[in-house]
């Protein structure tokens, strides 16, 4: 299994899932239910293109995804596990539809997931994520 660089991506992580409809005249389009959903995937891809520094890969492709969330400041949780932290899958979906086109050719394939966590960061500054991807030959 060939393991890449870990890849940090700064920024407040947000969650992909969810849509919402919007009346487009005569036409109903779908948006992101995030208020802030697109520009994190917009930013997330644009980092990956910046520091992705090979071809797309092929075949199965291994992820591992740490993100670093920030915490209000009444929270005594340990871990981010409140119902507005984030689901977990939905975190990755954001990451993984940003590496389309950039580290693979599409999601569908990522077929390992290791690592997969979510922290608290320790100071607002720290927030982000950190992607490792490898091929999945084993």
């Amino acid at each position: 299994m060939e393991t890449f660089p870990a890849i940090w991506i700064d920024g407040h992580p947000r969650t992909k899932g969810s849509f919402t409809p919007v009346k487009a005249g005569a036409f109903t389009k779908l948006r992101p239910a995030g208020k802030y959903t697109q520009a994190w995937c917009d930013h997330a891809k644009a980092v990956l293109l910046e520091r992705w520094a090979h071809a797309p890969l092929e075949g199965p492709v291994a992820v591992e995804l740490t993100f670093l969330l920030p915490k209000p400041k009444t929270v005594t949780r340990a871990k981010p596990t409140g119902r507005f932290d984030g689901d977990i899958d939905k975190l990755m979906r954001a990451i993984l539809d940003a590496a389309t086109g950039v580290v693979y050719i599409d999601d569908s394939q990522v077929t390992t997931t290791g690592r997969l966590r979510k922290r608290w960061a320790t100071t607002p500054e720290d927030c982000g994520v950190w992607v490792t991807f490898s091929r999945d030959d084993e």
